[in-house]
């Protein structure tokens, strides 16, 4: 369904006509650029009892006259050459695109529903309209279920078990399980939910990984997983992981344009374009998800020393607590030499991260084209906004998939660190962090922290 909205800019007077594609979240705030006079214009678009509404926010005013169409969807990008055209569907051009980069996807994502073994184009497009709609009808809003589970993850983080047990049980069923879950398996599982290609194969090749080095030596193995439970800080790890899906999520309206790119795992290319270009909110983004990520990196790091038949701590001329020491700009580069990991050490520009980072990166507000300076000496490179945005999702989808390995891995340690222990190995472990490692394997109730009534 597409919206008409009419507005007027108020520095130039610019009329617009707003070619709305229907979200299929309830509020959605974005801001394009005017094409007369390049000033900021906002609006937000809400979903009220099935009619979509449109608020000024900055620069416009809602007017009754048509102008300049612009054609908007909050979850795909439209072709440069539409983005002006009147009466014309977006998505039918971008299932075109679908249907002619990646056919199998596309028919392996629409084949929830049966279909014949041929299909026309037109056929196609009735089928993945009318699922889309049901999907919509049926799907509880992306930010209402992170308001659930961000919550839950942070009553988790806080140990605060006897009040997260609560708010699970008050709120599961809207989240659509028929059990009361375990918090690790909500966060788990809202985290796989929004896991596609990329973040999929990052997991997968760093399972093979961990059996590649398993067959290498099961022993030395055996020490990092003690290793690893011993010095891993694995409650902060569970905040630093719930404050980057945090900041994902805040940034959810700019990132989610090309959501609908890795359903069906499509390239970006420079003849689309977005519908909202609010560069302000995301300027920092990638570099802050590159210091995320790269917090991590010591765990395939370690895997990958096993599976080169080194020590786990040991990588080709340095030791690990000399890697750890290094700058987070320069922690992937031992994992580029392993093809298997090309999944996730490609997602790591450290040209884009130093200059989101440090704040030497500009953007044109009429070009849509961002200017990357990496350090004060080195020359200045440019990228589509587009494009950026691209690689601010493909991060967070490598990065969503190295923090599942984590949580499913360091679930795994734990619970062979318990059975050790119950079989009469002696492991120097605090009290405190047995007692939150059993509560964490507890399939039922969390457990209060000791103290609170």
């Amino acid at each position: 369904m597409i919206r008409r909205e009419f507005i007027r800019c108020k520095v130039c007077g610019q009329f617009y006509t707003l070619r709305i594609y229907v979200t299929s979240l309830n509020e959605v705030t974005h801001s394009f650029f005017c094409y007369s006079c390049a000033q900021s214009i906002s609006y937000r678009i809400r979903k009220r009892s099935g009619q979509l509404l449109l608020s000024c926010i900055a620069n416009c005013t809602k007017t009754k006259r048509e102008g300049l169409v612009v054609n908007i969807s909050t979850e795909f990008p439209i072709s440069k050459d539409i983005v002006h055209a009147d009466k014309i569907f977006p998505w039918f051009h971008f299932i075109q695109k679908a249907l002619s980069e990646n056919p199998e996807e596309f028919k392996s994502v629409i084949s929830r529903r049966p279909t014949p073994d041929h299909l026309e184009t037109g056929d196609l497009e009735k089928i993945i309209k009318e699922e889309t709609q049901e999907a919509f009808r049926r799907r509880l809003d992306l930010k209402d279920q992170w308001k659930i589970v961000g919550t839950t993850w942070s009553l988790y983080n806080d140990r605060k078990g006897e009040e997260c047990y609560k708010y699970i049980e008050k709120h599961y069923r809207t989240l659509g399980y028929q059990e009361h879950p375990h918090p690790k398996d909500l966060i788990v599982d809202f985290l796989g939910r929004r896991t596609y290609h990329r973040g999929a194969n990052v997991f997968k090749n760093l399972v093979e990984l961990w059996s590649s080095a398993w067959k290498t030596n099961s022993q030395e193995c055996g020490r990092f997983l003690i290793y690893f439970c011993t010095n891993n800080d694995y409650v902060r790890t569970l905040k630093f992981m719930h404050d980057f899906v945090s900041s994902y999520m805040n940034n959810y309206d700019e990132l989610m344009q090309l959501h609908l790119i890795y359903v069906f795992d499509l390239t970006v290319g420079d003849e689309l374009i977005l519908g909202s270009n609010n560069f302000q909110a995301v300027q920092s983004f990638y570099g802050d998800a590159f210091e995320r990520c790269s917090e991590l990196l010591y765990i395939p790091t370690c895997m990958k020393n096993i599976a080169e038949g080194r020590s786990f701590d040991r990588l080709t001329q340095i030791d690990l607590e000399t890697y750890l020491g290094t700058e987070k700009a320069r922690r992937a580069e031992n994992l580029r030499t392993m093809e298997l990991l090309d999944c996730l050490t490609s997602t790591l520009d450290p040209k884009i991260r130093n200059a989101s980072h440090h704040a030497r990166i500009r953007f044109d507000k009429t070009s849509l084209r961002i200017t990357l300076k990496p350090s004060s000496k080195s020359k200045e490179h440019e990228i589509t906004y587009i494009s950026y945005i691209d690689k601010c999702n493909q991060i967070v989808q490598a990065t969503y998939g190295l923090y599942v390995f984590s949580l499913q891995f360091l679930y795994e340690s734990v619970r062979s660190l318990l059975l050790a222990q119950s079989l009469g190995v002696s492991i120097e472990l605090p009290q405190q962090d047995m007692e939150m490692f059993t509560s964490w394997l507890n399939d039922s109730r969390p457990q209060p922290e000791r103290g609170t009534d």
